[in-house]
């Protein structure tokens, strides 16, 4: 505080102000930091994140700097319908989005979609005992 005192006593005095320190800040060395354990693993964004990491950035920095970003709600409902309406399932089967609808509530985009998938169970095959047959023909008394 000396500091801010010598130099608000010099500034006020080559411009004629009256001066009083209303604020003192302390300054912390940061010698040591914690682990604190997370659930669940890192890893980088991808392709299939691409959509979500636009709004992944303004939410964190909202958390960080305490201010509000200005979101497109509308804007990021419209990319998401957009890439959710069919999804490549890993045997390379399409799946089609249906019933896609959003709102918005406190602030935070909430989208929904639906996929309707039918598994179809192959039939097991009855297995059969072995069956002989022989050809030939019979004759028939005559009358």
């Amino acid at each position: 505080t000396a500091l801010a005192q010598a130099f608000a006593a010099r500034y006020a005095g080559e411009n004629g102000f009256k001066w009083k320190v209303t604020m003192a800040e302390t300054v912390y060395r940061l010698t040591a930091v914690a682990d604190v354990p997370q659930p669940g693993t890192l890893r980088p964004a991808g392709e299939r994140d691409r959509f979500f990491l636009a709004y992944w950035l303004r939410a964190s920095d909202e958390e960080i700097f305490h201010r509000e970003a200005a979101l497109d709600f509308e804007r990021a409902a419209e990319r998401m319908a957009e890439a959710l309406r069919i999804l490549a399932l890993p045997d390379g089967d399409l799946l089609r989005g249906t019933g896609m609808s959003y709102e918005i509530a406190d602030n935070v985009l909430h989208f929904f979609v639906t996929y309707n998938l039918s598994v179809i169970r192959p039939r097991s095959a009855a297995e059969m005992e072995t069956l002989e047959t022989r050809l030939g023909v019979q004759e028939q008394p005559r009358r």
